[in-house]
């Protein structure tokens, strides 16, 4: 049903707020969308420099969740789609394959015939189990719950703190975990061509095809509220910007400091997943047979997206590796260090053919995970918020569906359908009865 009448201002121009104004506008809303900055794009933007792409952290697409649905839903292309593959696992110095396959499984070296028949066992009867039924469970008991042998278990372990960007798994609930791992072997990953500014481009053009005003460098500091319902917001600037809904489409912390009144108690008790990440850009690539690769005594990954998806110049390589950190702990500040001995252990002379390099020490990679103490997805906040008619919020922390993007999208296409049907009942209510 179009909503010609309803004006909706989007707080945030990342992915979760180009797919609200999206949803909204294709309902038929006047979206107005203000992001802070002078870039789109949020934690998906990319930064292109002399033929590289450097994402903000490292990103995938994981495929047949949420994100992949409303891309469908919207009419999203985001051009060639590759997927990584060859993954090596480092114990200690010593590389072998990945068992990322049952056929991966039966040929690798690194575990014993004891260690692939449980994994086998494991991994095999993974589909029965709901994660909606594992809320309450941490990431780390489930593992502890379900293996007997430690390679296998510490294999799990490595495996749960890529999929989660976390180090301490005692604080993750299973059902993230498990719904992540039954959709990879479900549904493939996916490197973007040119980075994830290539998905940003192509919801922004298809804002722009449906009416949504963009505008940046528009930075928003308060909510304005009249009789209980939401009547806008104000700018830096002091200016006002009527609306009947407003999204709150940004990290928690920007969110509360908008609507500190509405948020406060929401976010209190998010907790972050962080990351600290290396990219570096080479001459060329030294070693093509160590080109992803899962470390399994230590919190680290690296993955050389060049070799899979055009991210860098012919004959060239961009490596991204990164490590999950604990979020109730401070880091070691070696973070760095330990980053590019990973580097020196897959890609030997690394260092000689350094042609640019981007560092980021501790970056959010999730902006809420589902926490064992809150009961998992259930325990995020949802798209509406309680305490004022008309304010709602979207992101990779709110919602109980999916984790990262599909979040975003899953609480983006919610919130639409939220609001719309609020709209609707409103105008219901306006209709004049014909009396005889």
């Amino acid at each position: 049903m179009d909503h010609p009448h309803t004006k909706a201002i989007v707080v945030g121009g990342g992915l979760s707020g180009l797919g609200t104004a999206c949803y909204l506008a294709q309902a038929g809303c006047d979206v107005r969308l203000l992001e802070r900055s002078g870039v789109l794009g949020g934690r998906a933007r990319t930064k292109r420099q002399n033929g590289f792409a450097f994402n903000l952290g490292p990103h995938a697409l994981y495929t047949g969740g949420a994100m992949t649905q409303a891309l469908d839903e919207l009419g999203v292309s985001y051009g060639e789609r590759h997927g990584p593959s060859g993954i090596k696992m480092l114990s200690g110095s010593q590389f072998d394959l990945m068992p990322d396959s049952t056929m991966a499984l039966i040929r690798t070296h690194g575990l014993r015939t004891g260690e692939k028949l449980e994994l086998m066992r494991l991994l095999g009867g993974l589909g029965k189990h709901r994660p909606r039924e594992l809320g309450h469970v941490s990431v780390q008991a489930w593992i502890e719950q379900h293996t007997t042998r430690p390679a296998a278990r510490e294999l799990l372990v490595a495996i749960a703190r890529t999929a989660v960007y976390c180090n301490n798994l005692d604080v993750v609930s299973a059902d993230v975990f498990i719904d992540k791992m039954q959709r990879m072997m479900k549904s493939p990953i996916h490197y973007l061509d040119g980075g994830w500014a290539t998905l940003v481009e192509a919801l922004v053009a298809k804002a722009s095809e449906l009416g949504v005003e963009i505008i940046t460098q528009s930075p928003v500091t308060a909510l304005t509220v009249e009789g209980g319902q939401v009547s806008g917001v104000r700018e830096r600037s002091g200016a006002h910007r009527a609306a009947d809904v407003v999204v709150l489409a940004v990290e928690p912390g920007a969110a509360k400091s908008i609507a500190p009144e509405h948020l406060g108690v929401l976010t209190c008790d998010l907790l972050p997943a962080e990351v600290a990440c290396l990219d570096v850009a080479l001459s060329r690539l030294p070693n093509r047979d160590h080109a992803v690769v899962q470390d399994i005594q230590e919190p680290r990954f690296m993955s050389t997206q060049s070799c899979f998806a055009k991210v860098a110049p012919d004959g060239a390589a961009l490596i991204t590796s990164f490590k999950q950190l604990d979020p109730t702990a401070s880091d070691s500040g070696e973070s760095r260090a330990e980053l590019e001995a990973l580097l020196d252990a897959a890609q030997p002379g690394w260092r000689e053919l350094v042609l640019d390099q981007q560092y980021l020490p501790r970056i959010t990679a999730v902006g809420g995970l589902p926490q064992v103490k809150n009961g998992g997805f259930s325990g995020r906040p949802t798209p509406r918020v309680p305490s004022v008619q008309g304010l709602f919020i979207t992101g990779d922390w709110v919602g109980d569906t999916g984790f990262l993007a599909d979040t975003c999208f899953a609480s983006a296409r919610e919130a639409a359908q939220l609001i719309t049907a609020q709209m609707r009942d409103v105008r219901v209510s306006r209709t004049p009865t014909l009396r005889p």
